[in-house]
């Protein structure tokens, strides 16, 4: 499964809940998140032919 795979899979109403859970402070933004989620959903995949690699890896 790809990541945009994963963000259509779900709703928002779905993971705000987890969100306000894990972050109790955060839950009078959850606006905000809402916005960046369907900005992340949004987005379209783009492959380029001249990579060193099919797997995309992020790391923080």
């Amino acid at each position: 499964m790809t990541y945009k795979e994963l963000l259509d899979s779900v709703q928002f109403e779905d993971v705000g809940p987890h969100i306000v859970r894990m972050y109790p402070d955060m839950a009078y933004c959850l606006g905000w998140y809402k916005i960046h989620f369907d900005m992340l959903r949004q987005m379209q995949p783009v492959f380029h032919k001249n990579t060193n690699d099919m797997v995309c890896r992020i790391t923080g």
